[in-house]
C-alpha cells in the first residue's frame, strides 16, 4: 500500500508540471500555444502571456521602526505567513479569468506603490547574496501553486531601494546564481527569471544597470533558464539586453495612453529589429478598462502582453491596490474587477456573448459557490463549455448564481424566444455510447420546459428540462440520457429558448459526454 502510496503521488506531481516555452514571438505551455486558436476583434491572442504585477507575494519587513505600517485592518499587526496564505488562495480566481502569469519579486515593491525613500526591509536577499529560507519557503509555496494552476512565475531578483542591501558586486552575481540554483534544484519549468525591476532605474551595483545588466542575464540563461530584464517606464531595451534576453520586459508607467502605448511599442519593435522574441508590458498603472481603447486593449491588438499595476491611492481602503501593504488578494475592488473583467473578455469569453452584469463575489446564493468547477478540463470525460458553443441570438453571461461550470453560464436574457439557440459540438475520440450530461445552475427564475435537443448516431431525441430543480449530480450536471455517437464531431446537444415562459430565462451553460458501456 505504501508502495502504490508513493506511485500515486508521483502521478501527482508529474501530472501537476507546468513548462513554459517559447517559439517566436509567441509563449507556449506544455507544449500548446497559449489561449490557443484565440482571437478578439480581429486580433490574435494565442501566444500571449497576460499578467499582473504581485510582486508582494512574499513581503515582509526587518526595520521594527517599520512594520507597524503594514497592519492589518482586522488584527492591528502584520503577518507575512498570513499575506502568503491569501495569496495562494486567491490563484485560483485569477486564473479562471484568464490570467496566465503574475510577477513576483525577492525583494517586493514599494508598499505605497511609488516612494521616494524605501526605509523599509524587504529582502529575500542577505548582504553576502545568500538566500533567506523564511522568504524561499513562502515563495516556493506560491510558485507551486502556480505549477499545479498552469500558471507562469515571473520571478524579479532585485528591486532598486532594496538593491543597497547586499555588499557589493560579488554579493549581487551570488544572489543570482543561488536563485537559478534554487530554481532548478525544485526543477520548476513554469518561471521566467526577471533578472531586476527596471534596471534603467536608481541601481547602486553597476552590473545591474543597462550597460552591464546583460552579464546576469547570461548567467540565468546558462543555467537553462528563460530570461530578462525590465526596463521603467517608456524605456526601451538596450541594444545589448535585447540580444542577451529570451523575452522583452517593458513598462507603461508614464505612457499616457492608448496613442502613446502604440508609439511606445512601435519604439521597442525597431529596437527588437530580427530577434522575434515577445514583448511583454509587465506593468502598467493606466487603467480606463470601460473605455474601448485603453493601454491594455492597445498592446494586445500589437500582440503584446499587458500586465496591471495597481496600488492603493488616497483615501482608498484595503480592498483596493494589489502592490500596496497589507493587500487584499482578491478581485475586491472596482479597478480589480475592471481588469479582470476585460481580460476574461479578450482571453476567454465567448466572442458573441454579452458581458457579465455582476462584479465578482455578487451571488444569491453564496452557500453554492463551492460547487463551482472553475476548469472544465478537470472534470472526467468530454466537456463542452459555454466558451465553445455555437450561438445564436443574443445570449448574456452571468456568475450571479452558483454553481456553474468555467467563467459562468450564458442567459438568453428573457428575449428572443424562439430564436435563440446554444449548440455544444464534441469531438469524441471514438464511436459508441456516451452519457450525456448538462450542467445548469437552477432557481425560479429559470425556465420550467427548455428545450434540449441530443443529435446522436440513431437520430435526435427532444426534451423538456426544468431548470428550476437541482440536478443531482454535484448541484450542478442532470443525465439526460446514454446515445451511441460517431467518432468526431457528428454529433451535438442543443439548447433553445422556443415555447419558454418570457418571464423566464433559459440557462446555457456546459454539455459532459460520458463514455458507458453499450446497453443490453
Amino acid at each position: 500500500m505504501r508502495l502504490l502510496a508513493l506511485l500515486f503521488a508521483f502521478v501527482v506531481v508529474s501530472q501537476a508540471e507546468t513548462v513554459v516555452s517559447i517559439r517566436g514571438e509567441d509563449f507556449h505551455l506544455n507544449g500548446k500555444v497559449t489561449y490557443a486558436g484565440r482571437e478578439w476583434q480581429g486580433h490574435r491572442i494565442e501566444g500571449l502571456l497576460m499578467n499582473s504585477r504581485m510582486v508582494q507575494g512574499i513581503f515582509d519587513d526587518q526595520n521594527e521602526a517599520t512594520v507597524k505600517n503594514w497592519a492589518y485592518p482586522d488584527t492591528g499587526k502584520w503577518d507575512a505567513e498570513r499575506n502568503t496564505r491569501e495569496f495562494i488562495a486567491a490563484m485560483p480566481e485569477w486564473k479562471a479569468h484568464g490570467l496566465l502569469a503574475f510577477t513576483l519579486n525577492l525583494q517586493g515593491g514599494s508598499p505605497y506603490g511609488y516612494s521616494k525613500d524605501q526605509p523599509w526591509q524587504n529582502s529575500a536577499i542577505n548582504a553576502d547574496g545568500t538566500l533567506r529560507s523564511d522568504y524561499l519557503a513562502r515563495a516556493e509555496q506560491i510558485i507551486n501553486k502556480a505549477d499545479e494552476l498552469g500558471m507562469v512565475v515571473i520571478l524579479g531578483v532585485f528591486y532598486f531601494g532594496q538593491d543597497q542591501r547586499v555588499t557589493d558586486e560579488q554579493a549581487v552575481i551570488a544572489a543570482v546564481d543561488a536563485t537559478t540554483r534554487w530554481i532548478t534544484a525544485k526543477k520548476w519549468r513554469h518561471v521566467l527569471v526577471e533578472v531586476n525591476n527596471e534596471a534603467n532605474v536608481k541601481y547602486d551595483h553597476d552590473i545591474l544597470k543597462p550597460k552591464r545588466v546583460h552579464e546576469l542575464i547570461q548567467r540565468v540563461k546558462a543555467a537553462g533558464l528563460l530570461a530578462g530584464t525590465s526596463f521603467g517606464g517608456g524605456g526601451v531595451p538596450t541594444a545589448q539586453v535585447i540580444e542577451h534576453s529570451d523575452f522583452l520586459l517593458i513598462h507603461g508607467n508614464g505612457v499616457k495612453g492608448p496613442d502613446a502605448m502604440r508609439e511606445f511599442i512601435a519604439k521597442v519593435k525597431q529596437a527588437r529589429g530580427d530577434r522575434q522574441i515577445p514583448i511583454v508590458v509587465n506593468e502598467d498603472d493606466h487603467f480606463d478598462f470601460d473605455q474601448a481603447d485603453n493601454n491594455f486593449t492597445a498592446a494586445v491588438k500589437e500582440h503584446v502582453s499587458w500586465g496591471f499595476f495597481d496600488f492603493r491611492m488616497k483615501n482608498e481602503t484595503f480592498d483596493d491596490g494589489y502592490q500596496s501593504i497589507p493587500v487584499n488578494w482578491g478581485i475586491s475592488s472596482p479597478r480589480k474587477q475592471g481588469f479582470f473583467s476585460l481580460m476574461q473578455r479578450i482571453t476567454l469569453a465567448h466572442p458573441q456573448a454579452l458581458p457579465n452584469t455582476h462584479a465578482p463575489g455578487e451571488v444569491d446564493r453564496p452557500e453554492m459557490v463551492q460547487w463551482i468547477i472553475r476548469d472544465a478540463a478537470a472534470l472526467p470525460g468530454i466537456v463542452v463549455d459555454e466558451t465553445a458553443a455555437t450561438l445564436t441570438g443574443e445570449w448574456e453571461y452571468s456568475t450571479h448564481t452558483p454553481p456553474y461550470v468555467g467563467l459562468g453560464y450564458l442567459h438568453d436574457r428573457k428575449a428572443g424566444k424562439g430564436a435563440k439557440s446554444a449548440t455544444f459540438t464534441p469531438d469524441l475520440p471514438q464511436a459508441g455510447w456516451y452519457e450525456v450530461r448538462l450542467a445548469h445552475c437552477f432557481n425560479v427564475r429559470r425556465a420550467t420546459n427548455t428545450p434540449v435537443t441530443i443529435h446522436h448516431a440513431d437520430g435526435e431525441t427532444t426534451l423538456r428540462i426544468n431548470q428550476q430543480e437541482e440536478p443531482p449530480h454535484a448541484h450542478l450536471f442532470r443525465t439526460l440520457g446514454t446515445f451511441r455517437f460517431e467518432k468526431g464531431r457528428a454529433g451535438f446537444v442543443r439548447i433553445a429558448n422556443d415555447g419558454t415562459d418570457a418571464s423566464k430565462v433559459v440557462i446555457a451553460d456546459a454539455v459532459q459526454f460520458l463514455p458507458v458501456a453499450a446497453p443490453r
